[in-house]
Parts: structure tokens; C-alpha cells; sequence
């Protein structure tokens, strides 16, 4: 069974003082995580705006990407029968989607998101990425590859946060050093809460969590990037829990997308 559990972090700021901060470890749920208010910050209670989500099985780019698109909705379609198959004119590129809903976590998007990352053409697994992104340029809709919400429960390993103590501007800094990862190679990602904006590398699945003795844990692809990404990160600054007299170095962890 996965175990949840609270510690107290003491950020180390570049002054010298020490700030307590309580966290979750592993297996957070990111949005929980994102939201969580600071004690001087009132919570914004309003709910999220949503055009509706789909879930994004391909885009193509290039000079043919219309007739690209148009084949495989096709082929989707007439091979394997899977409805509410449609295409969408992104200007630089064409997508193809599956369905409409009106929340990534109803019981309808969450199946055929299932179904639809085990589908299989030419003997692959192609749509094994797939995701439930929102339709709306703005609010809650995931601005590109780089924003994680749009690989809704999937999970993700979170290697830092910005928030207010860094300044107004934590948000674009969460996105500037997720593309700076990228431009390193990493498949890292960005994702905006009402308090706190994360950076964190790779998507994984259920698959990706082991059980030892009936408890769950890292698995292999998750543990190889953790060891280059071992540590998770405070405005820029490492965090150390404090246990008892000892003062260990936060690790990275994984978070859930929701």
C-alpha cells in the first residue's frame, strides 16, 4: 500500500536565514501540492475556467501535415472503429483528437485516454503518450509541450518550485528553467498552481511504481532520472529536512498530474 507522510523542509535562503516550509513527499498529487496557499495569502476559491478537453493522440507539422492528419483520423476511424475521432488547423500544425469533455477526471475522458494509449496500428502502440488537454487558449489550457497539464494522470518527478519569495515573476521563472532543460535535453515540463509554479522532468505511469513487500516504490526509469536529477529545489536553492539532529537534502520525487 502507498504510504503518504508529512515532513517539516528548512530552506536554505542565499541570506542565511532559515525558513520552514511543511511539504508533501512523494506521491503528491500535484495540483494539491501547486494550490497550497501560503499562510499570509488569502485562497482564490473560484473555479477554473474550461473550454472542454480532448485528448491529443498526434500533431503533425511540416508540409504535409493536413493530409498526415486527415490519414490517420482515417485510418482510425475505419481500421480500428474509434469514434468522436476529429481534426483541428493549429496554424504550424494539424492535431488529431479524441472526444470532447467537460473535465479531464470524469470517468468518460479517463477511459478512452486508457484505451486509447493502448491502441495498436502496425503492431506499435503509437498513441502510448497521448493526453487530455484543455481547449482553451488561456485559463487553465496547457500553453505547449512544456506545460504538464496536459498529461493529466500521468505522473511526473518534481526537481524544484518558485513561488512568492522569489519575487512577482515565479511563474515565468518556473517556465524559463523548465526551458532551459529542455534546451539541455531534458523532457522537462512546467506546471502553474494558484501559489507555487513547479519544474519537473519525464511523464510516467503506473507501471513506472513498483511494489516491494507490498510496498510501492521508484521504479527502474524513474530511479536512473532521479540520479541525475537527485534533488528538488526552492527557488533555486536546495532544501534540507531537518530530522531529529540530522539535515538531509530534499529529493526529488514524483507527482501526480491532475
Amino acid at each position: 500500500m502507498t504510504r503518504l507522510f508529512f515532513i517539516t523542509l528548512a530552506l536554505l535562503l542565499p541570506a542565511g536565514c532559515v525558513e520552514e516550509r511543511v511539504v508533501r513527499d512523494d506521491w503528491a498529487t500535484l495540483r494539491e501540492l501547486a494550490d497550497r496557499p501560503t499562510p499570509d495569502r488569502p485562497v482564490d476559491d473560484r473555479p477554473p475556467t474550461s473550454a472542454g478537453y480532448a485528448i491529443l493522440l498526434k500533431r503533425f507539422e511540416g508540409a504535409k501535415r493536413e493530409q498526415q492528419a486527415e490519414r490517420l483520423a482515417k485510418q482510425l476511424m475505419d481500421e480500428l472503429f474509434i469514434p468522436d475521432i476529429w481534426v483541428r488547423d493549429e496554424g504550424k500544425a494539424f492535431s488529431v483528437y479524441r472526444g470532447r469533455y467537460p473535465e479531464p477526471s470524469v470517468d468518460a475522458a479517463q477511459r478512452d485516454l486508457r484505451q486509447s494509449r493502448m491502441l495498436q496500428l502496425d503492431g506499435k502502440r503509437p498513441f502510448v503518450g497521448s493526453a487530455l488537454i484543455s481547449l482553451e487558449a488561456g485559463g487553465g489550457a496547457a500553453q505547449g509541450p512544456l506545460d504538464l497539464k496536459q498529461h493529466v494522470g500521468m505522473y511526473s518527478l518534481q526537481i524544484g518550485f518558485y513561488d512568492k519569495e522569489f519575487g512577482p515573476e515565479f511563474r515565468q521563472a518556473a517556465e524559463k528553467a523548465a526551458k532551459v532543460l529542455r534546451d539541455e535535453g531534458a523532457e522537462a515540463y512546467y506546471y502553474h498552481g494558484r501559489h507555487l509554479s513547479l519544474v519537473t522532468v519525464g511523464v510516467f505511469s503506473d507501471a513506472d511504481i513498483v511494489y516491494v513487500d507490498n510496498v510501492a516504490t521508484y521504479g527502474p526509469r524513474v530511479a536512473e532520472l532521479q540520479k541525475k536529477y537527485p534533488y528538488n529545489l526552492a527557488n533555486g536553492v536546495t532544501i534540507v529536512n531537518t530530522l531529529g539532529d540530522q539535515k538531509v537534502t530534499q529529493p526529488s520525487f514524483l507527482v501526480k498530474v491532475e
